[in-house]
């Protein structure tokens, strides 16, 4: 049975090789992208050197015109093995004749280091100007001898192709480059390879999907704005993000040129990746591009719709009548989704939902879209929805989260609300700090007598820290998103000796208040803290139980992202009068009159209709009347509907997964 599946996928792989050797012949040609190869380079360079290998071996069948790395061609460029084995696996495409062009990732900076300075010794050493001195297709690099940034042309079937090559998260130097290159070559169409872009739900990489650059490094988002004004623009390949490993999409730029922007990582994958390779086949004539995924040491193809697809080569002028805008709105400070906010273009409006996205179907042409949310009403934004094409557009409110304490209203400044200046206070000590900005907060940091103690990335700060006995001094940092540092700092004592650790709650909750009075038909709003030890990975989402009849309650938002943890959420509890059913006055004489006047008839026609029936049907016909007056009865008095008056408990849970977290509420009910 074993070796019959392996005939069958053996077949399918030469079926599908034959298919692209038609191509070929058509003019069609291809494009190999390989994703991250690390993990291959460090300890599978069996696998690198089987992709390079099978590469040059199916150059004229395939008609391979380009190879194109997305970045991390090792885990660490200050690793000789590393740099041997990447060095000796495209060693075969030098001798083999075959084209290629490598992106640095942020693992190919010596030491897997981009933030120290960006040091980029080891992989100029290996794949800087010099390897490709020589070579017609390589025509320049950004900066003078760093192949950081740097770009190729080939001719391919009589037109010009030109390859940018972008750093990982480009500093804007390089942007101003890679925009002179483009301005310098408009009768070209442009590859862009950059190693972070495009991110793992088909969305552009933004300012709150990584932090492995500071803040003046541009995300996929950034880069997009600029791209998308030039006309000959038509693809950009990235890799490097894990929770993942396939996406795509297509958007129309402002010149009306389609650009195609695919991600693809595999480096999770068993043994470095199992040598995924993607296999782009250019189709001129009709207008398509097909992209396959094959492993040349498994000889395997992945067929589902993530790894195997067409997507359109030049603008397609679909007239479907329709497009949609969606996106996200989401805080400044630290990225918190916001539901319930009101989004609105020329003609039409939408509202957030739990998750902070929103979505609208729309003819095609130019809007200008707006948010509003309470207290907020930033500036909008115009752009234009394509036909047939979903754009995307997303927004961020400097809207922080509740407060953990009244804050300092200058921007920028940070406001440390536990300890208090020159309190005494027993270990462990609970540091609470926020931060005001007019721009997002990336990081807080407390630092304890010159140590960090504790950081996180947003515009809040809650910690429990051990600390010895005698005074301490306490400084809790802030950086924002323009690159500024501000800074708070106090003294405390710790009088009193620090108990053993205990561990942390993987969930914890808190209620503020933790008792209301309400009087029925009434609401009243409780503040609920959660924190975590970091280990949770599931939505956190809340619930009620122990309420009377006639009460509800409600939370914004409903759902909580484990990475948003610590947060503070609203709890609304709503109530109504239900004792209010009574009939009173007028109304309970107009009840037991009709009652009165009606039982003759009923009573009458349950006679009739059981007088050829048996005793027992009889009995059934008395006893609906008698419990038909019981109700008029006790309806007139009052007595119908339950009272929802006096005092109750009710309980709060927090759950994500397996893990729970209760609080109570000590209700009373006027």
């Amino acid at each position: 049975m074993r070796a019959n599946v392996v005939r069958i996928c053996s077949l399918a792989a030469v079926l599908l090789l034959l298919s692209a050797v038609c191509a070929a012949q058509s003019g069609d040609f291809t494009i190999i992208a390989l994703p991250d190869t690390q993990n291959e380079s460090q300890f599978f360079p069996g696998a690198l050197s089987a992709q390079t290998q099978w590469i040059a071996s199916h150059r004229h069948d395939l008609n391979i015109q380009m190879v194109l790395g997305e970045g991390d061609i090792v885990n660490d460029f200050s690793s000789p093995d590393q740099q041997q084995n990447a060095d000796r696996a495209f060693r075969i495409l030098d001798n083999a004749g075959v084209p290629y062009l490598l992106a640095i990732g942020n693992h190919d900076y010596d030491h897997a280091e981009p933030k120290d300075g960006r040091p980029v010794s080891g992989f100029n050493r290996f794949f800087g100007p010099d390897r490709y001195a020589g070579r017609a297709y390589y025509r320049g690099n950004f900066p003078a001898g760093s192949n950081e940034n740097f770009f190729g042309v080939l001719n391919i079937g009589g037109k010009d192709f030109l390859f940018l090559i972008l750093e990982f998260m480009p500093r804007a130097e390089s942007v101003s480059w890679a925009e002179s290159v483009l301005q310098a070559n408009p009768d070209k169409q442009v590859i862009v390879v950059t190693h972070s872009f495009t991110n793992v739900d088909g969305t552009r990489v933004d300012l709150c999907d990584t932090d492995d650059m500071p803040p003046g490094n541009a995300t996929g988002d950034d880069l997009w704005q600029v791209l998308r004004k030039y006309p000959n623009v038509m693809m950009v390949l990235s890799g490097h993000l894990t929770n993942g490993h396939a996406a795509h999409r297509t958007d129309i730029a402002d010149n009306g040129n389609l650009v195609n922007e695919i991600f693809a990582n595999y480096q999770t994958f068993p043994h470095g990746g199992d040598g995924w390779l993607r296999i782009l086949t250019f189709h001129p004539t009709d207008n398509s591009i097909s992209v396959q995924t094959y492993s040349p040491s498994l000889n395997k193809f992945k067929t589902d719709a993530g790894d195997q697809f067409k997507v359109p080569y030049r603008n397609p002028h679909l007239h479907t009548g329709q497009g949609k805008l969606s996106g996200m709105v989401r805080t400044a400070s630290d990225c918190s989704p916001l539901a319930g906010v009101t989004v609105s273009t020329n003609e039409h409006s939408t509202v957030t939902d739990e998750d902070g996205r929103y979505s609208f179907d729309l003819p095609p042409g130019s809007y200008q879209v707006s948010v509003s949310a309470t207290g907020q009403s930033p500036e909008p934004k115009t752009e234009t929805v394509a036909d047939g094409f979903d754009t995307d557009l997303n927004f961020f409110l400097n809207q922080p989260a509740s407060a953990p304490c009244p804050l300092d209203s200058d921007s920028p400044s940070v406001t440390i609300c536990s300890p208090v200046e020159d309190a005494t206070i027993s270990s462990p000590i609970n540091i609470v700090a926020a931060a005001t900005d007019r721009n997002r907060v990336r990081t807080l940091k407390a630092v304890l007598d010159g140590k960090a103690v504790s950081s996180v990335r947003a515009g809040t700060l809650n910690a429990s820290i051990q600390a010895e006995n005698g005074r301490h001094h306490l400084t809790v940092q802030a950086r924002d998103s323009v690159g500024q540092e501000f800074e708070k700092s106090l003294d405390f004592t710790v009088g009193a000796q620090p108990p053993p650790p205990s561990a942390p709650d993987r969930l914890s909750l808190q209620v503020s208040p933790a008792e209301a009075t309400i009087r029925l038909g009434s609401s009243a709003k409780f503040l609920l803290n959660i924190g975590s030890d970091g280990s949770l990975t599931d939505i956190v989402s809340f619930s009620c139980s122990g309420l009377p009849v006639g009460v509800s309650c409600a939370f914004n938002p409903a759902r909580v992202k484990p990475k948003a943890l610590p947060v503070t959420i609203q709890l609304t509890i709503f109530t109504s009068p239900l004792s209010s059913a009574a009939l009173t006055g007028k109304k309970r004489f107009y009840a037991l009159a009709w009652s009165i006047l009606l039982s003759p008839v009923l009573l009458f026609g349950f006679r009739r209709k059981c007088a050829r029936r048996i005793q027992a049907g009889e009995a059934v016909a008395t006893l609906a009347f008698l419990l038909y007056w019981v109700f008029v009865i006790s309806g007139c008095q009052g007595v119908a509907a339950p009272a929802n008056h006096g005092s109750f408990t009710v309980t709060v849970t927090s759950t994500s997964g397996t893990v729970q977290k209760s609080n109570n509420i000590q209700l009373l009910l006027e």
